[in-house]
């Protein structure tokens, strides 16, 4: 199965925990397209998703954090991509370094939520970078 994800160069997505924003021109950006577009923190709720987060949650010296490191997140369709994301955004992402990766997982490697999964990132059988105009040519 494919997956879409945004991440820079050095694999890091925008919503990865303790990852800094490296910028304001970034930060300007993440403020605008998350306030206009902010997906629920509830969206995930009775998915298998939701259950995997749940499960992975600690408590260690008074902070709430996920046992996840080994997991990265997507999308399996650009309609759940430009749920995320807006296409501007992601042309801004894009000129600042991000990345538009297309991953190929099994499926059994995938825990689905409702608009967005997780893996494994040990567990990728292939990987590229896609540019914006082939995204949108994309049919899945």
């Amino acid at each position: 199965m494919f997956i879409l994800r945004i991440e820079n160069n050095d694999g890091l997505g925008l919503y990865k925990s303790g990852h800094i924003i490296p910028n304001s021109i970034q930060y300007d950006l993440f403020s605008r397209n998350y306030h206009e577009k902010c997906i629920p923190p509830e969206c995930d709720i009775g998915t298998n998703l939701h259950k995997f987060m749940f499960e992975n949650y600690v408590i260690e010296n008074g902070i709430g954090k996920y046992k996840i490191d080994d997991y990265i997140f997507g999308c399996i369709s650009t309609k759940d991509l430009f749920e995320w994301f807006d296409p501007s955004y992601l042309g801004a992402l894009i000129a600042i370094g991000y990345n538009i990766c297309l991953y190929e997982v099994e499926t059994s490697n995938i825990i689905f939520g409702s608009s967005q999964v997780c893996f494994n990132k040990n567990h990728i059988k292939s990987k590229q970078k896609v540019d914006l105009q082939k995204l949108r040519k994309l049919k899945f």
